[in-house]
């Protein structure tokens, strides 16, 4: 079976949640300003790289559309808190957990899933 992890789906997934609360009201950059990376590393589920802006996946980690959204989504809490300026943005301290907590329960998510 074919993954449907790939760059466009990446992509679509970032406007679609972009598009939506709460993200339409952090002031995420377009996406012809991000890259968007797909890698079969087996050490994580995704990544956020801030210069240039990057959010990759890996397709090795996961395989299914709730994983591409969720893990979207946790990579653009970490992109929020970096344009906010924040020093310690990739860290998973309790502002971020408060953030995805947040996000789960709009989506429907285990709130206690980061």
């Amino acid at each position: 079976m074919k993954t449907i992890i790939n760059e466009d789906a990446l992509r679509a997934t970032y406007v679609f949640l972009r598009s939506i609360e709460p993200f339409n009201t952090w002031k995420l950059p377009p996406p012809s300003k991000v890259e968007f990376e797909i890698t079969s590393a087996k050490e994580v589920m995704g990544e956020f790289d801030c210069e240039p802006l990057v959010i990759r996946l890996s397709d090795a980690r996961q395989s299914t559309v709730e994983n591409l959204l969720r893990t979207t989504a946790h990579e653009l809490v970490h992109m929020k808190f970096y344009l906010e300026g924040k020093a310690n943005y990739h860290h998973h301290d309790q502002s971020f957990r408060n953030h995805m907590k947040q996000i789960n329960i709009l989506m429907g998510w285990d709130k206690l899933e980061l």
